[in-house]
């Protein structure tokens, strides 16, 4: 991923490469290059080539269930853990993968060469692990533990979304 999708941070008067990125950061990138294209910035054949080397990067990424994990190394593109010491394990987050989503589709529309990579990758996503049956709502993401050859879900119930959630809002588009 660190030659197609990194941060750049801007701290006061320093700008630095973070060496993370995220599903929401691919998916802006993704529509990014499809609209400079529409827009004349870049040609077809270059924005081809920036969207396949994309697809093939998130196609062999670690996913849990076709979900991207919230942080990946751009350096070599390992899932990164939470933030949060007390749990130590990648974390999912349903509003991430929902604005990958929508650009992976947006991406398979507007270039209909990829549309059936990018509607298998949405298809693979399995937006129905966030769901929490106790609230009937959906959790705004999860930590994956793995257990020997066996990933799980353990769901983040301190916070959900429901449809009129402005940022959750693409998942039940999606």
């Amino acid at each position: 991923l660190e030659a197609y999708v990194e941060k750049i941070n801007y701290r006061g008067t320093i700008y630095e490469i973070d060496r993370r990125t995220s599903p929401t950061n691919i998916g802006v990138y993704l529509m990014s290059i499809a609209y400079a294209q529409l827009l004349g910035f870049i040609n077809k054949r270059e924005a081809r080539q920036r969207i396949e080397a994309t697809l093939s990067a998130i196609e062999n990424l670690e996913k849990y269930g076709g979900l991207l994990f919230n942080w990946y190394d751009t350096r070599n593109d390992a899932p990164l853990l939470h933030h949060d010491p007390r749990t130590p394990f990648p974390y999912v987050s349903m509003v991430d993968n929902s604005n990958l989503a929508a650009a992976l589709l947006g991406v398979g529309s507007l270039f209909p060469r990829y549309r059936n990579r990018t509607r298998m990758l949405v298809e693979s996503m399995r937006f129905d692990e966030f769901f929490d049956s106790s609230r009937d709502l959906f959790c705004g993401g999860g930590w994956v533990r793995t257990e020997g050859f066996r990933q799980y879900l353990i769901l983040d119930r301190s916070f959900h979304y429901d449809f009129l959630a402005s940022e959750a809002l693409l998942l039940y588009v999606v």
